[in-house]
């Protein structure tokens, strides 16, 4: 199950690594194992920790693994073949209840949600803003319809498959198609392959400089006030590893804290948009629409901080399967002295 677009075709490996050219010697840097989705929310994240050197400030050194899928970044994390990764709700719930190796490696997840767009030929209503009547209203009329999502399966269906039930629809009358990345869901889409497209940013930066004609059908990625209580991706570590390097585990968050606050100084905006451009494939115009309107998705605030509220409401991703009512335990998997990080951050 794959919980991210990609934009464009390659995938960082190792490359970024080499991007570590100041500050700590190589020989005081501590080598760690990464692996991510070039193009997706996370790698804006990671183009911040390398070429801000904010990872080799806290003396860590990355080396990138290649990513093929949601299920297998969560089973390399579980096995420890790679030591920090994201992690989606709907893989890493299911793994959790099988005992895997898995532990909250960040104070804050990715708290925005996903829109669906929908052919302009389609007879719908003013969505407005949020999960509300009218917005259910034009999920019942995908009844019959064809829906894209990245994988069949995956996070995005899971997401229509909650609206559908919220919406009194049996999400079997819906037809899933898998269109995979970002150019060629936009290109299926375009091409009126699909009746609705599951989108999230930052493919909303590139409809506009694509010439994509759409109407919004349901419009929950507007703003820390209107989504689902649900997240995209938090941030994962092979709870093995943490608890052998208990020291670099620690660095590690530190890092994600300080990319949360360099991305929250407006000084820091022009920095922002060049990785944005670099990391996620958007032109100026794209990731400017992007960072108005998402860039608290990447800020130390309360919204995307991991709660014991929060991490127990993302057990509604498992709503109608097999481990439906499972709540792992906060404390176990939930590291204190990370999560004091996350608080200390928010108060500034």
């Amino acid at each position: 199950m794959k919980t991210r677009r990609r934009i464009g075709g390659g995938l960082a490996v190792g490359l970024l690594a080499a991007a570590i050219s100041h500050g700590a010697t190589a020989k005081d840097l501590k080598t760690i194992s990464m692996i991510y989705f070039n193009g997706s929310s996370e790698s804006v994240e990671v183009g911040l920790m390398v070429d801000e050197g904010i990872l080799e400030r806290n003396g860590l050194k990355p080396e990138f693994a290649k990513a093929t899928s949601g299920p297998a970044i969560t089973s390399a994390l579980a096995s420890g073949s790679v030591q920090f990764g994201p992690g989606y709700p709907a893989l890493y719930l299911p793994a959790l209840k099988q005992n895997r190796a898995l532990r909250v490696a960040a104070p804050f997840a990715t708290s925005l949600f996903y829109n669906v767009i929908a052919q302009k030929s389609i007879d719908l209503v003013d969505p407005g803003v949020g999960v509300n009547s009218n917005a259910l209203e034009n999920v019942k009329r995908m009844r019959g319809k064809t829906v894209g999502v990245v994988a069949l399966g995956g996070q995005t269906q899971v997401f229509v498959q909650l609206l559908a039930q919220k919406a009194g629809v049996d999400h079997r009358d819906i037809t899933f198609v898998p269109t995979g990345g970002a150019a060629s869901a936009l290109a299926a889409f375009k091409n009126k392959q699909i009746d609705f497209l599951v989108t999230w940013m930052p493919e909303d930066g590139l409809f506009g400089p694509q010439g994509i004609e759409y109407q919004t059908a349901v419009n929950v990625n507007s703003g820390p006030d209107n989504n689902l209580g649900l997240i995209v991706n938090l941030w994962l570590v092979n709870a093995d590893f943490a608890a052998a390097n208990p020291d670099i585990a620690q660095a590690f968050c530190k890092a994600t804290v300080e990319v949360r606050q360099f991305v929250k100084d407006p000084k820091n905006k022009e920095r922002v948009l060049e990785i944005m451009q670099k990391y996620q494939g958007l032109d100026r115009k794209g990731a400017e629409i992007v960072y108005g309107k998402w860039r608290y998705v990447y800020e130390p605030i309360k919204v995307n901080y991991i709660s014991e509220d929060f991490w127990r409401e993302q057990s509604r991703f498992l709503s109608g399967t097999k481990d439906e009512g499972y709540v792992p335990d906060y404390n176990k998997h939930v590291n204190a002295d990370c999560m004091k990080l996350g608080q200390e951050a928010m108060k500034q």
